[in-house]
């Protein structure tokens, strides 16, 4: 059981906080594991608990929790500019420098970098380019997307990339 009185941190979870992938009047019956700190490749919930966290953060900390050296490049790039798009012809010069090493060990000829936030964004983006491509080499009509059986293509199921049954089961 949870702690449900109205300051709690699993109360004020449920209250203000729409978690993905999560079933909200389950969450409400069961309430949260509070998460408080990651050290290498474990992390603590709030009572200390430690657990072996496999899924790397869901894909965004592969390099462990509370590395030293990331937080000093973290540090730095933030003391500089900690974030901007690269919408509109907008960019940070940190962007420039990364797209020209990833197209530096890129196979492919005139490769250029597109980065995105997340997988879903990437896959929709992709599926976007792909229809432009098409309609620009004279065939707009070309949209249909294949996808395995099964296949996950991110959380992002608003354009049914998401063909696993127990995604769109509830």
């Amino acid at each position: 059981m949870f702690d449900s009185k109205p300051n709690s941190a699993e109360a004020r979870d449920i209250a203000f906080h729409l978690h993905s992938q999560t079933n909200p009047q389950r969450h409400a019956e069961i309430g949260p594991l509070i998460m408080a700190r990651g050290e290498g490749v474990h992390v603590y919930d709030a009572s200390g608990k430690r657990y072996l966290e496999a899924m790397a953060g869901l894909w965004c900390t592969s390099l462990g929790f509370s590395e030293k050296r990331l937080k000093a490049a973290a540090a730095a790039a933030y003391d500089k500019f900690g974030f901007y798009h690269s919408f509109n012809h907008k960019t940070p010069d940190n962007t420039i420098e990364l797209a020209e090493k990833l197209v530096d060990i890129s196979p492919i000829p005139d490769a250029q970098a597109y980065f995105a936030t997340s997988g879903s964004e990437a896959t929709e983006t992709m599926v976007k380019l792909a229809w432009v491509y098409h309609a620009v080499h004279g065939k707009p009509g070309k949209r249909k997307i294949i996808a395995r059986d099964r296949g996950f293509h991110g959380s992002d199921d608003r354009c049914g990339f998401d063909v696993r049954p127990a995604a769109h089961a509830s």
